[in-house]
C-alpha cells in the first residue's frame, strides 16, 4: 500500500509541475509582444499537460514551428530529414529560438533538405561542410539557415554530379 501511495503522490506532483508549465508557456506567449499569433494560443491550450514532458513538444511551442524534425534534433539523431522546410516565413525570434536548438545538435553529422544531403564532417559545427551535388533553388534557404548555425565553418566543397 505505501509504494502504491508513494507511486500516485510523484505521479501527481509530476502532474502538477507539468500543467504549471503549460500555464506558463501560455501566460509567457499571450504576454509577449512579439506574438499574438491566435493560432500558437489555441494550440498551446489544446496540447495536453502530460506532452510537456517531451523536449521536442515543448520546441514546437516555443519556437511556433510545427513543421521541423524536433524529436531527431533533441535525441541527438546523427542525420535529421528536413524534407521541404523552410526558414523564408519565420519571424526573427522564432529563427534565433531554431538557430539555438541546432547548434546544441552536437551529433548531427548529415542532413536531408528535399533530395539533398549535406554532410557536417565532425558535427553540426564542423570546419567542413560536403554537399553532394549542386542545389535546386528551393533548397537555397534552409541550406543558407543551417550554415548560419555554424560558427566555425572554414570550407565548403561541392562535388560536381
Amino acid at each position: 500500500m505505501d509504494d502504491k501511495y508513494k507511486e500516485l503522490t510523484k505521479d501527481a506532483i509530476e502532474s502538477k509541475a507539468l500543467a504549471m508549465k503549460k500555464i506558463n508557456y501560455y501566460v509567457s506567449e499571450r504576454t509577449s509582444k512579439r506574438s499574438a499569433d491566435a493560432s500558437l494560443l489555441e494550440r498551446i491550450s489544446s496540447t495536453r499537460f502530460q506532452q510537456f514532458s517531451s523536449e521536442s513538444i515543448v520546441l514546437e511551442l516555443e519556437t511556433g514551428v510545427f513543421d521541423f524534425p524536433w524529436r531527431d534534433v533533441v535525441e541527438q539523431n546523427p542525420t535529421i530529414d528536413l524534407k521541404t522546410w523552410n526558414p523564408i516565413s519565420l519571424a526573427p525570434w522564432q529563427l534565433e529560438k531554431v538557430c539555438a536548438a541546432i547548434g546544441k545538435h552536437t551529433k548531427l553529422v548529415t542532413a536531408w533538405v528535399h533530395t539533398h544531403r549535406i554532410e557536417f564532417s565532425g558535427g553540426m559545427m564542423a570546419d567542413e561542410i560536403v554537399l553532394e551535388k549542386p542545389l535546386l533553388s528551393e533548397c537555397v534557404p534552409t541550406v543558407a539557415f543551417l550554415f548560419s548555425v555554424n560558427t566555425k565553418l572554414k570550407s565548403l566543397r561541392i562535388n560536381a554530379a
